[in-house]
């Protein structure tokens, strides 16, 4: 099953690889790793990871952020490179109005990428102003972390998360005033 993953993973760059530059256009840099790094992962950590992003993308009820938020943890616990699990995992504490647990882990995170300038922590960073803002109503810290996050973007030429992120921004600004 490991060797037909990988297989998959490698055809699916592949495939993308091939549209864009029949679009003439470029795999930024920061994505073309990021699809890269899961060829390495675990797979079963990885299934566990998907199934609980299926679950918390169609949400209905509070059983399903406990079931994602086991999913996320079990994914974790088999495979420590997959940042985006423990993210979601923090990020369901939040959901659950348990801020300190969610910022806890969070801060975790950003002490383990601490010197990176990846996708995974501009990410924790949008997370982290997320929780200060709706959770803490401390707008001011909120805006520091998008900030942060921001800056990561747009060394990354992340279009896609600098947008989310300006959207954060604006929206700790109106709480502001």
């Amino acid at each position: 099953w490991q060797d037909k993953e990988s297989q998959i993973n490698y055809f699916r760059v592949e495939l993308l690889t091939k549209v864009l530059e029949k679009l003439k256009l470029e795999l930024p840099e920061h994505l073309e790793n990021h699809l890269n790094k899961k060829s390495e992962l675990d797979s079963k950590a990885y299934e566990f990871y998907l199934r609980g992003k299926f679950l918390i993308d169609q949400l209905k009820n509070k059983e399903d952020i406990i079931i994602s938020r086991d999913l996320f943890k079990k994914a974790y616990d088999l495979d420590n490179s997959l940042t985006e699990a423990n993210v979601y995992y923090g990020m369901s504490f939040f959901r659950l109005g348990e801020h300190n647990k969610a910022k806890k882990i969070l801060d975790k995170n950003i002490d383990n990428l601490e010197n990176e300038t990846n996708i995974n922590k501009s990410m924790i960073l949008n997370c982290m102003g997320i929780i200060y803002q709706y959770g803490m109503a401390d707008y001011k810290k909120a805006i520091e972390f998008y900030n942060d996050a921001l800056e990561i973007q747009s060394k990354n030429d992340d279009k896609y998360n600098k947008v989310k992120t300006l959207n954060n921004i604006s929206h700790s600004y109106l709480c502001l005033e």
